[in-house]
């Protein structure tokens, strides 16, 4: 009996502390969450119009250099009956036009490939950014203190619950936004 109130004091300053412990530790724990980038990306509304926008570009350019090739066989289909008929004056103008429209061609081509690289990167980066963005304001708004980004390039994630596999949510959170809703 002598213990009985030391052991209830013990026990007691033991709960106490436990409690202490669970609230100050609790606080401590992060909320982690990860989504998957390859499919936050194409899924999201925001790269389906980005892609329109730069597929409408590619197809305006390739009109254009389409147009410019069929000049230049033109011009070749000129020449090669100019040489069958024997006309040295229409070959001689045909091959120095030949030879400016298809130099012409070579330099559109190049820049085009050059320029559609650019527009993709470009409009690349701006979606990133905007999913960036999203994320964010996804994560303060739910509490996440961490969310990691997985890709095919680029794992950050090892390994990973399902339950905190927040790329759904984080999807219509972005593409709501992206809409001009509210969250």
């Amino acid at each position: 009996m002598k213990y009985t109130g030391t052991l209830a004091l013990v026990l007691c300053l033991l709960v106490i502390g436990y409690l202490v412990y669970d609230k100050t530790s609790g606080q401590n724990l992060k909320r982690v969450g990860y989504v998957d980038m390859d499919k936050l990306v194409s899924d999201y509304k925001g790269t389906k119009e980005a892609t329109q926008r730069y597929e409408k570009k590619v197809k305006t350019w390739t009109q254009e250099s389409d147009s410019l090739k069929q000049e230049v066989m033109r011009v070749y289909e000129q020449l090669r009956l100019d040489s069958l008929a024997n006309n040295t004056t229409g070959i001689k103008t045909n091959v120095k036009r030949f030879m400016y429209l298809r130099e012409r061609y070579m330099k559109y081509a190049q820049d085009l490939e050059a320029k559609a690289g650019e527009a993709d990167n470009s409009m690349t980066s701006a979606v990133i950014t905007q999913i960036n963005e999203h994320i964010k304001t996804y994560a303060e708004q739910n509490g996440f203190d961490v969310v990691l980004c997985n890709t095919t390039q680029s794992y950050n994630v090892g390994y990973a619950k399902a339950r905190i596999n927040i790329t759904t949510e984080v999807l219509t959170f972005a593409n709501i936004a992206y809409e001009g809703g509210n969250h």
